[in-house]
This record gives C-alpha cells, sequence and structure tokens, in this order.
C-alpha cells in the first residue's frame, strides 16, 4: 500500500517521540494536518489490495477445494456404477438359477403391475 502524505506526517509525529501519548487533536496539531483530514486515500487502499498477492492465497484455496469436491463427486459416481452392474449380475445369477430368464422376468413383472392396476 502507498503511503499518503498525511499519513506520513502522522507516522513522523508518533516517530519523534515514540513513548508519548498522543490522542486526536494534539496529533492532528503535531503533524499539521487539517481537523478531518483523511489519512487514507479509497484509492491507495483498494490498490494495495488488489496487488497483494497474499489475497490470492484464498482464491487458490478454493480452487483446490472445488477440484477435490469434483474429484470426489466423480469417484462416487463410478463406484455407484459398478455396485449397480454387480447388483445386476447377481440378480440375473440368482433369475438364471431358478430357470428364469432376465426378460422372461421382466415381461411377467410387466403384466402383473397391469392385472393389479
Amino acid at each position: 500500500m502507498r503511503m499518503t502524505a498525511p499519513l506520513e506526517r502522522v507516522f513522523r509525529v508518533f516517530l519523534e517521540d515514540p513513548a508519548a501519548l498522543r490522542y486526536g487533536y494534539d496529533l492532528m496539531k503535531a503533524a499539521g494536518l487539517p481537523s478531518g483530514s483523511a489519512l487514507i486515500s479509497e484509492t491507495a487502499l483498494a490498490d494495495g489490495l488488489l496487488n497483494d498477492r497474499l489475497s490470492d492465497v484464498p482464491q487458490q484455496a478454493l480452487l483446490g477445494v472445488a477440484i477435490a469436491a469434483l474429484l470426489l463427486a466423480s469417484t462416487g459416481f463410478c463406484v455407484s456404477i459398478a455396485a449397480g452392474v454387480q447388483q445386476r449380475r447377481a440378480e440375473n445369477a440368482l433369475l438364471a438359477a431358478l430357470g428364469v430368464m432376465p426378460r422372461a422376468a421382466a415381461s411377467r413383472a410387466r403384466r402383473g403391475r397391469r392385472a393389479c392396476s
């Protein structure tokens, strides 16, 4: 952040006698500033915040969390698909052991639903 001239004056007053307690009116008179002076300009503050490399760290952390969440979601999706395929294979094996073909069981189930409705 760039230091403004009024802020520099205030710092000089503090550095002249660091042990002295200075507040408001006394500080203003010692620094030679008019009442109501702004010590920091909004543009200097905004410029300092925008050019601060440290503020990039939270944004990079958020990006890392988003990527990790995406990887976890896609892994969960793939595991869900694999579990569904395995369950269908087990059900088809059971139907085959009972002597019922999977398509025949599906058509019987459809006929049973029609009869109930």
